[in-house]
This record gives structure tokens, sequence and C-alpha cells, in this order.
């Protein structure tokens, strides 16, 4: 089931049944409910790689996100996540460049394979 993400991501649910007893779970027919959430982060380096692409260096995207060239490579190449205004700033970017909207910014894999996972 999908559920509203935030500014990074979309937020899978996940439910698991669970047998048990107890009041509860004879309310429920012997079942209760567990449900784990996973969020469904952006993929930054893919992100800027794409605007690289498109021939939008660091410098330039540094000057549009307002932030220090050595921010845009630290995003890049050391998986830091830029702060909320930021990130909001450079999706923005990425929209406009790629002609796409917000639900296709790339998505980490690792959390593309728990949430496959969790199915």
């Amino acid at each position: 089931m999908l559920v509203p993400g935030d500014a990074h991501g979309v937020t899978f649910v996940r439910a698991r049944a669970h047998l048990g007893g107890g009041k509860a779970a004879s309310a429920m027919g012997g079942a209760t409910l567990t449900v784990q959430k996973t969020r469904m982060r952006t993929d930054w380096c893919r992100l800027l790689i794409d605007l690289e692409r498109q021939g939008y260096r660091p410098n330039y995207v540094s000057c549009v996100v307002d932030v220090p060239r050595s921010t845009i490579l630290g995003w890049k190449n050391l998986g830091v996540e830029p702060r909320h205004d930021e990130g909001e700033r450079l999706i923005k970017l990425w929209c406009d460049v790629m002609e796409l909207v917000r639900d296709d910014l790339p998505k980490n894999a690792d959390d593309l394979l728990s949430a496959a996972k969790a199915k």
C-alpha cells in the first residue's frame, strides 16, 4: 500500500499479520497487525549525474541551489543527503531540466530492494 511520502520520496507500508492469543487477538479472529514503514530515499548521486549528462556541471548546479561546489560533490561522491531546502531546490532544477515530475526522481536502489522484499 502506498502512503504519501515526505519531500524526498515515497513511503511504503508493509503489514504483517501475527497469529497469537489474548483479548486483542481473539477480537480480531486470532490475528494482530504490525505495520512497518520503508521510506524511499532519493538517489542524489544519480540525480546529479542526470544533470551532468544534460550539461549542468557542479559549478552551475551549486549556483542554482546556492551551496558551495564542494557540497554538491559531497552529495554526489560521499552519499551525503542535502538539507531539506537545498534538496527541494535541487529537485526543482532536476524536474525542470529533465522535464519530469517529482514522482520520477531516481530512488536509492537499496530502498527499492527493501520495498520489493516487503511485498
